[in-house]
């Protein structure tokens, strides 16, 4: 007999990285080709990019932040070379709110000059970036929170007069606490 009862132990949300299945961990656990198409069909799996899923029910229950959030970690996972995440898609990696901007794509910046080309659901960009202006967050590289922050060209040329007063309130919020 278990000393203390599952009720007692509270129950964790589950880590949006977690939920970003590849359809190779799918086929590792049980998956065919075949049952994951049917479960695209019939909404019970999302598919998130090639190659990429995640429940639909928990997908459905994220922010919009979240689910483009989602979207950057499956990109991340797909990802060869030295590209960051940038952008929109920075800025849910430092969790700010992106109030009225629909993000459609994933941002990637390189350093590199040599040719980058871009995916339907991949914007690349190339620009000089600093090594200071890179860092990880949850194994992803992005964007420094200065070089993500609302007023510079990276997030700023991006968005409306509204969503960066938001944007930039939450980000004051967050070097206030770091």
């Amino acid at each position: 007999m278990a000393l203390i009862s599952d009720a007692a132990v509270p129950r964790r949300e589950p880590i949006l990285a977690q939920l970003v299945r590849s359809r190779e961990d799918l086929i590792l656990n049980g998956w065919t080709d075949r049952r994951i198409a049917a479960a695209v069909r019939a909404g019970a799996l999302f598919h998130i990019r090639r190659g990429w899923y995640m429940d639909a029910d928990e997908r459905s229950g994220l922010w919009p932040e979240e689910q483009h959030r989602a979207h950057v970690i499956a990109v991340a996972r797909d990802g060869r070379g030295g590209a960051v995440a940038s952008h929109t898609s920075a800025a849910v990696l430092w969790r700010l709110p992106l109030y009225r901007i629909r993000c459609a794509r994933v941002h990637l910046t390189t350093g590199s000059a040599r040719r980058i080309s871009s995916a339907p659901d991949v914007m690349r960009h190339s620009t000089p970036i600093d090594a200071e202006d890179v860092v990880d967050i949850e194994g992803i590289r992005c964007t420094s929170l200065a070089r993500t922050r609302p007023a510079s060209p990276d997030l700023g040329e991006r968005s409306g007069c509204r969503s960066l007063v938001v944007t930039e309130d939450r980000w004051s919020s967050s070097c206030a606490r770091a």
